[in-house]
């Protein structure tokens, strides 16, 4: 997996997407819960993603501390090197808002 500036993921260097939903009679993916765990990180979001014909999400992303000197060297990190950083975001939208 490469995200250019933003991570590019070894061969070899683990990393798993857990996700929980529904695929409902219309059509699309509902999504409840959707984790990227890159050890020791893991990114957990909670809530609704739509995904299909339709896009919606209201959902939310909380961290915890993050120590960075723990966090892959293969994940950029902005410069940081050292220290703990918190992270936490709530998304919502819906089409092309």
């Amino acid at each position: 997996m490469t995200l250019p500036g933003l991570v590019e993921k070894p061969i070899g260097a683990q990393a798993t997407v857990e996700f929980e939903g529904m695929i409902p009679q219309a059509s699309g993916v509902l999504l409840d819960r959707l984790e990227l765990s890159v050890p020791p990180i893991q990114l957990p979001v909670k809530g609704k993603i739509q995904l299909g014909e339709r896009f919606s999400i209201d959902a939310a992303l909380s961290t915890g501390t993050l120590s960075l000197s723990r966090v892959p060297e293969w994940i950029a990190k902005g410069g940081f090197e050292a220290g703990n950083i918190e992270l936490s975001l709530d998304m919502k939208g819906k089409d092309l808002d």
